[in-house]
Order: structure tokens, then sequence, then C-alpha cells
């Protein structure tokens, strides 16, 4: 049976894979926008396996999948604790901070707003992001909460 802290971590990864799965599905819609309505190209984030360019996306979308997937999985069976959800948040945040506000072309919010070109989709976007931030900020927290609970990381 798992401990309550246990069930707290395990729950906030769950809610941020989906927000995640939310966020792909985003990338792979504007990158279909930006090929149909002829825009910028480097606002395309999208790769493989939704197109046939192998780049970033691709191993973002391998690399946070296997993090929160094999995470929950393995935490589930007591295999994982505290101490990989704290470092799956640090390496999620830095690779959501980086992709978006460093790397270039960077994936800006006022590219993802201008990819939409107004309207509700791109604030739905945009909170998606914030949402990233909070979830892996919240599994990073019941991560340490367990790690109090639990006495070992």
């Amino acid at each position: 049976m798992l401990s309550p802290q246990r069930r707290a971590v395990v729950a906030w990864a769950v809610i941020l894979a989906l927000v995640a799965a939310l966020h792909f599905v985003d990338h792979v819609v504007r990158g279909a926008i930006v090929v149909a309505d002829d825009l910028n190209p480097t606002w395309n984030h999208s790769g493989w396996p939704f197109r046939e360019e192998v780049n970033p996306f691709t191993f973002s979308l391998v690399g946070v999948t296997l993090t929160l997937l094999g995470g929950i999985f393995f935490t589930l069976r007591g295999k994982l604790g505290a101490g990989y959800w704290v470092g799956a948040g640090i390496f999620l945040a830095a690779l959501v901070t980086v992709v978006h506000f460093i790397s270039r072309p960077a994936e800006t919010p006022s590219v993802i707003y201008n990819t939409y070109g107004g309207g509700w989709q791109p604030v739905a976007a945009l909170l998606v992001g914030v949402g990233i931030y909070l979830g892996i900020g919240m599994t990073i927290a019941n991560a340490i909460v367990l790690r109090r609970a639990e006495g070992h990381w």
C-alpha cells in the first residue's frame, strides 16, 4: 500500500504527464498551422513522429514521456522515491526553460501567440505552459514531503 505522501507525488506526476501531453499536442497543432498558413518555419516546433524530421521535439517527447511514465510506474512499485522526483523535476524545468526561452529558435510565448494569430487558442496554450511549471513545482514539493516522511531520498 502506498503512503499518502507517495500517492501525492504520483498524483502530481500523473497531472504533470497529462498537461505535458496537452503541450505536445499543441506543438503538433501549431506545427500544422505553420505549414498550412506558410508562416515562419522557425515557429514549427513539431517533429517525428508527426513530421519526417527528427529534432529537439522528438527527443523531448521521448525524454519527457520516459521520465514521467517510467517514474510513475517505478514509484508505484516502490523502486523510485523522492530523490528521483526532485531530480526529474529539475531536469524537466531546465528542459522547458531552455526550449522555450534560451535555445534558438526559442519557442517563446510570442511565437505561440503569433502562430495562432489571436483568439482563445494561444491563451489556452500559454496556460498549459504555466501548468507545466506548476505541475513540476508541485511534484518537487510533494517529493520533499515524501522524503521527510520516509527519511531517505
